[in-house]
């Protein structure tokens, strides 16, 4: 938004759904904003500048590639300095049984590649692992063997307008959930999908939803959906049938048990500031009472708050999630029976980012975990044409 200095109306410049900084065109007939428009990429996304005249009009975009630009400052004389992000990210298995630090230097790197990759879940079997990786320019659903790192494509996705997110396999019945704006009404709105391994028998369920989990015999995917101002958590039977809503006390992020003698969420506590912290919960059943085993704070969780959800592992006593530890990620489980958070690694002092999903190996000693390598430095470009 911009108003005259002697006041007015403010106006709508440009209107985006993430600006990391902005400053003025030298002569002040425009904005160069760092913006993550046309980033296909979510956790997080690349953000480059962009031009928006005053005047209206179109955008002009000034950055491309896989490097992120954020916080510009524009000289008189036409120089920009920025603040310049590069990030490296591989699929990675750390072992969670020894030290903090020891468990970070001990990871196994899976995969191999130069694109992003983000968010990830491990097949029933722990023989392959998805994600999601902008390999060939959009973010799409891939799939790695673990014992080579050996890729293939399960979606294929081109079109900028289109989202594909988080993907989630089934414990049980052959599945892979993922998140998709294809058929929804605007492109902020997602729609849950699920696809064969081989990408077959791909559907759009026709349900608004995220934070997915699957029930322990993968028939039942559970999705929490924000209505009337508040989150509901349903689950809808895959071979067809309607949803059921299973919780209604804002509440997002499952994690059920794989009995199903236990529901694992977390409940909105929105502060006097507007920050949104959380209370992880347990019901039993998942429609009966719940009570509180632990708090998070938003501020903690990686690129952006409501990428909270706890994963829960193989023997039912932790859940694990990816937590801010000043600048960098590490990996923390929380007792399923209430008490301290324990840290499983410290990257430090390297700048590392894990974001949304993450898997646990079937013996339990060990997380699976997207990696983001973060290098960042200040730079000046010179020559621009506004």
């Amino acid at each position: 938004m911009v108003v005259e200095a002697s006041g007015g109306v403010p106006r709508e410049v440009a209107q985006d759904f993430l600006f990391e900084g902005f400053t003025w065109i030298p002569d002040g007939s425009g904005l160069i904003a760092s913006s993550a428009q046309g980033s296909t990429m979510a956790y997080p996304p690349i953000q480059n500048l962009w031009i928006f005249p005053l005047a209206g009009g179109t955008a002009s975009q000034l950055t491309f590639g896989e490097s992120s630009y954020q916080y510009p400052d524009a000289g008189a004389q036409g120089n920009l300095v920025v603040s310049r992000l590069r990030t490296h990210s591989d699929v990675w298995k750390f072992p969670i049984t020894g030290d903090p630090v020891e468990n970070a230097q001990r990871g196994t790197r899976v995969t191999r590649q130069t694109g992003l990759i983000q968010t990830l879940s491990i097949n029933p079997d722990e023989t392959e692992v998805a994600f999601l990786s902008d390999n060939g320019g959009h973010a799409n659903v891939w799939i790695a063997r673990i014992a080579d790192g050996e890729m293939r494509p399960l979606t294929y996705e081109s079109d900028p307008r289109v989202v594909v997110a988080v993907p989630y396999w089934a414990p049980r019945g052959g599945l892979i959930n993922f998140l998709s704006n294809r058929n929804s009404v605007g492109s902020d709105v997602v729609n849950l999908w699920v696809a064969k391994p081989d990408g077959s028998d791909l559907r759009d369920l026709g349900l608004i939803g995220a934070w997915t989990c699957w029930s322990g015999d993968g028939r039942w995917l559970y999705y929490s959906v924000r209505e009337t101002g508040i989150h509901y958590i349903r689950k809808v039977p895959v071979g067809g049938g309607q949803p059921v809503t299973v919780r209604d006390d804002d509440a997002l992020g499952c994690a059920v048990a794989s009995d199903g003698s236990a529901l694992y969420y977390l409940k909105i506590l929105t502060q006097a500031t507007g920050a949104g912290d959380f209370e992880i919960r347990v019901a039993k059943p998942e429609n009966g009472p719940s009570t509180v085993i632990g708090r998070v704070s938003g501020s903690r969780i990686p690129v952006d708050a409501f990428n909270v959800q706890g994963y829960l592992s193989p023997n039912g006593k932790w859940l694990a999630m990816p937590l801010m530890d000043g600048s960098t990620s590490n990996l923390w489980a929380l007792p399923t029976t209430g008490g301290e958070w324990k840290k499983l690694t410290d990257f430090s002092p390297r700048n590392v980012v894990i974001a949304r999903r993450i898997g646990w190996s079937n013996d339990g000693k060990s997380l699976y975990a997207s990696v983001g390598e973060v290098d960042s430095d200040i730079v000046m470009l010179t020559g621009l044409r506004w």
